[in-house]
C-alpha cells in the first residue's frame, strides 16, 4: 500500500520544492505571450528562431492526436517527450535514477542540434516565429 502513495508523495515534494520557479515561469509565459505573442526570449530579442522553436506547439498537437502536425512543428518532440516520460517513470514510480539518462540526453541533444541546423538551412523554421 505504501508503494502506491510514494509517486504522489514524490510529486508533491517536487511541487513544494519548485513552486516558486514554476509560478515565475508561468508568469513570464503569460506576460511574454501577451506582449510579444511568443514565449521565446531568443525570438523576442533577436527575431530569430531558437532550437526549440515550435516545440510547445508540437507538444500541444501531439496531445490532440495531430501527429503529422506535431512532426511539422518540431520533429524532435518524438524524441524529447519519451525521454521526459522515461524520467518520470523512474523518478516517480521506480524512485531511482534512470540508467544511462545523461548519455541519452546528450545523444538527443546532438540530434536536435543537427535537426536545428537543417531547419535553418531549409528556412522551414522561420514561419514559426511570424
Amino acid at each position: 500500500m505504501h508503494k502506491l502513495h510514494s509517486p504522489w508523495k514524490q510529486l508533491l515534494e517536487d511541487i513544494r520544492r519548485f513552486w516558486l520557479a514554476a509560478a515565475l515561469a508561468l508568469l513570464y509565459l503569460m506576460i511574454s505571450n501577451y506582449l510579444f505573442h511568443t514565449p521565446c526570449p531568443i525570438a523576442i530579442l533577436l527575431h530569430f528562431p531558437c532550437p526549440a522553436c515550435g516545440m510547445t506547439r508540437a507538444c500541444m498537437a501531439l496531445f490532440q492526436c495531430q501527429f503529422a502536425q506535431a512532426f511539422q512543428y518540431h520533429a524532435m518532440i518524438y524524441l524529447w517527450l519519451p525521454l521526459v516520460i522515461y524520467l518520470g517513470i523512474f523518478r516517480y514510480f521506480l524512485q531511482k535514477e534512470p540508467p544511462i539518462f545523461l548519455p541519452i540526453c546528450i545523444g538527443i541533444g546532438l540530434i536536435s542540434i543537427l535537426y536545428y541546423a537543417c531547419r535553418l538551412l531549409s528556412g522551414s523554421v522561420f514561419h514559426l516565429i511570424a
